[in-house]
C-alpha cells in the first residue's frame, strides 16, 4: 500500500506581468502517491515554478494544488 498522499494539479492559469502569454494555461496532472514524477525541459519552461508552486512557496495562480 502506498503511503502518502495523491498530488493532484488543475492550473487555470499561471502568468508572470513580464511575459506576454501565461507560463502556464490549463494544465492538469495527477500523480498517485505510489508514482514517481521527473520534471525535464529546458531552461526558462517552468520547472522551477511549477515545483515552487507545489511547495506552497509560490501562491500567485489561478487553480489548485492539492497534496
Amino acid at each position: 500500500m502506498a503511503r502518502g498522499t495523491d498530488l493532484i494539479i488543475d492550473l487555470r492559469e499561471k502568468r508572470f506581468p513580464s511575459l506576454p502569454t501565461p507560463l502556464f494555461k490549463d494544465l492538469k496532472l495527477s500523480v498517485p502517491a505510489s508514482e514517481i514524477l521527473v520534471v525535464l525541459g529546458p531552461s526558462g519552461i517552468g520547472k522551477s515554478s511549477l515545483l515552487r508552486m507545489i511547495a506552497g512557496i509560490d501562491n500567485d495562480y489561478d487553480g489548485t494544488i492539492t497534496l
